[in-house]
C-alpha cells in the first residue's frame, strides 16, 4: 500500500499584492507520478518555487511524511527530502559523475577529502538499480544534455531524494533522449521516489502520470486519473502558449585572428549567423525579436545547430555542452546564475568550485588556504561591504550572479558565453555586473554577450554583431 509523502493544504502566495497562488490542495504518495499542466502565468512556476523552498506561502500548511514541513529555504526543503531538477542541469562538467554526487553530502563540506572507492560504488550502486549504462568514473563534460540531468537526479537520490520536482526538463529532448528519461521516471518507482512533473508536453504527461493536477489563476481547477487522462483536454488547457514566431535575418562581422567563430548558424528565428570573438574582447550580440537569445543559447547547450564551431581555426565536430567546455568555452544562460550554485556548500567553497581539479592534489580536495586567499581577494567585490554572510541562501541576488561571475574569474576560460547577464538588475548591480564582465575579459577570456538589451552592448561591449527583425 502506498504512503502519502507530501501534502498540500490551502496554500495560497501573493507576490506584489498579487494573488498567485490560490487555496492550492495537492497530495502526492510514494512512488507515484504526478503531472501538474497548465498554460503560461497560471501558478505553476510560483508552485515549484513554494515546494522547492525558493518562496514561503503566505497561507496553508505543506506536510512531509505525515509531519508538518518546516521549508524555508532550499536546503530546508532537501533535508526533508524534496528536490527541483532543473531544466537547465545544475552540474560541474570538469568533475566525474561520482564527483558530482558528491556535492549532495550534507553536513560538511564535501571538498574535504572522502572515501574515493566508497563514493563511487556507491553512485555505481544508484546507476545499476536505475538501469543506467553510465559510470561513476565517466566524465560530466563528455555526457549529452540529457545525460546531465540523469547525474542530477542521482545526485538527489544520493541526498535521500522522497520526492523530486521536474521543471520542465524533458523541452527540447527528441526520440532516444525523451524515451530514456521515460524509462528513468519509471524506474524511480523502485525506489519509492514520489516524481512531480511540470511539462508543457501533454502527450508525455499522459503517458507517465498516474494524476494530472490543471491550474489556472493559480488554483487548481481539475484532477485526472490514470483511467480518465484525456490528452486532448490537457492540450486544450494549455492552449495559451505563444504560438507567434518571427525568423530573423543574418548578421556578420569579420575579426582578424578570432579565437572562437560561429559559421552558417541556422535556428527558427535566424538563418546564417555568424559570429567571430577575440582574445580579451567583448562582443555583442544583439537580437531584435523576442526569444532570439534563448533559443540561440539553447542550441549551443543542446548541440542541436546546423553550423560549424571552430576553436582557432579547429573545428569542433560534436557542438554539445560538453564538447564546448572541453575546449575551453563557458555557457551561461540568462537568470540561471543561482541555479549553479551549491547549497550545501559555503560562500568560497563554491567560489573556488570552478578551480578544483586544477589545485587540488586529489579531485575530491581543495587547499584551504589558497581557497580563502582567493575568496578574501575577492569578496569586497560580491558581497560588497556586508562581507560577514557565510551562507549562500542568505545572498542576494545581484550577490548569487556576482558570485557565479567571479567563478568565472578565476577559471579563466578562453570564451564565456553569457545571455543578458543584467536582467532584473538595479543601476547599482549592473554597473557590478559590468565591471565583473570587464575582469574576466581583462585575463584574457573572449566575451559572447547575448541579448535583446541595447544597455548591455552600450556600456560593455567593444563592439556588435546586430541580429535584424526581418517580418
Amino acid at each position: 500500500m502506498k504512503s502519502e509523502i507530501l501534502r498540500l493544504q490551502g496554500v495560497s502566495l501573493v507576490n506584489e499584492k498579487e494573488l498567485v497562488l490560490d487555496n492550492v490542495y495537492m497530495n502526492v504518495f510514494s512512488g507515484e507520478t504526478v503531472g501538474i499542466v497548465g498554460a503560461n502565468g497560471q501558478g505553476k512556476n510560483w508552485l515549484i518555487q513554494i515546494l522547492s523552498g525558493r518562496r514561503r506561502c503566505n497561507k496553508g500548511e505543506i506536510w512531509i511524511n505525515n509531519e508538518k514541513g518546516n521549508i524555508k529555504s532550499i536546503g530546508d526543503a532537501q533535508k526533508q527530502g524534496v528536490f527541483l531538477i532543473h531544466h537547465t542541469p545544475v552540474v560541474m562538467p570538469h568533475l566525474t559523475i561520482a564527483e558530482n554526487v558528491q556535492l549532495s553530502v550534507k553536513g560538511k563540506s564535501p571538498l574535504h577529502f572522502v572515501d574515493e572507492k566508497a563514493v563511487i560504488g556507491k553512485t555505481n550502486e544508484i546507476l545499476k538499480r536505475l538501469k543506467l549504462s553510465s559510470k561513476a568514473e565517466d566524465k560530466t563534460s563528455s555526457l549529452t544534455f540529457g545525460g546531465r540531468h540523469i547525474v542530477e537526479i542521482v545526485r538527489a537520490i544520493n541526498g535521500g531524494a522522497k520526492v523530486l520536482i521536474f521543471d520542465d526538463i524533458d523541452a527540447g529532448y527528441t526520440g532516444y533522449e525523451k524515451e530514456r528519461l521515460l524509462s528513468l521516471i519509471r524506474e524511480l518507482k523502485s525506489l519509492r521516489v514520489a516524481c512531480i512533473i511540470f511539462s508543457y508536453d501533454a502527450k508525455l504527461i499522459g503517458r507517465l502520470a498516474e494524476r494530472i493536477y490543471c491550474m489556472k489563476a493559480g488554483r487548481v481547477t481539475n484532477v485526472f486519473f490514470k483511467r480518465d487522462i484525456d490528452v486532448d483536454g490537457i492540450r486544450r488547457i494549455m492552449s495559451n502558449r505563444l504560438t507567434n514566431r518571427k525568423m530573423l535575418g543574418q548578421a556578420s562581422l569579420s575579426l582578424a585572428e578570432p579565437v572562437f567563430r560561429i559559421e552558417k548558424m541556422n535556428g527558427r528565428k535566424f538563418k546564417g549567423l555568424h559570429a567571430e570573438i577575440g582574445k580579451g574582447e567583448i562582443v555583442g550580440l544583439f537580437f531584435h525579436v523576442e526569444g532570439g537569445t534563448d533559443e540561440f543559447i539553447k542550441m549551443l547547450l543542446e548541440g542541436k545547430s546546423s553550423g560549424k564551431f571552430y576553436m582557432y581555426d579547429e573545428e569542433i565536430c560534436n557542438k554539445a555542452y560538453g564538447e564546448l567546455f572541453k575546449k575551453g568555452i563557458m555557457v551561461l544562460p540568462d537568470c540561471y546564475s543561482h541555479y549553479f550554485l551549491m547549497d550545501t556548500m559555503g560562500i568560497w567553497e563554491n567560489l573556488t568550485l570552478g578551480c578544483l581539479k586544477k589545485r587540488g592534489r586529489r579531485k575530491v580536495f581543495v587547499n584551504r588556504r589558497l581557497e580563502k586567499y582567493l575568496y578574501d581577494s575577492l569578496k569586497e567585490r560580491i558581497l560588497g561591504e556586508d562581507g560577514g554572510k557565510e551562507n549562500i541562501q542568505k545572498l542576494s541576488v545581484i550577490e548569487k550572479r556576482l558570485l557565479v561571475f567571479y567563478r568565472v574569474y578565476l577559471t579563466a576560460p578562453d570564451i564565456f558565453i553569457v545571455e543578458t547577464p543584467v536582467t532584473g538588475l538595479d543601476k547599482e548591480g549592473k554597473e557590478r555586473v559590468f565591471e565583473a564582465l570587464r575582469q574576466i575579459a581583462s585575463k584574457g577570456t573572449g566575451i559572447l554577450l547575448v541579448t535583446s538589451d541595447m544597455e548591455e552592448v552600450t556600456n560593455l561591449c567593444d563592439r556588435k554583431i546586430e541580429i535584424p527583425d526581418i517580418v
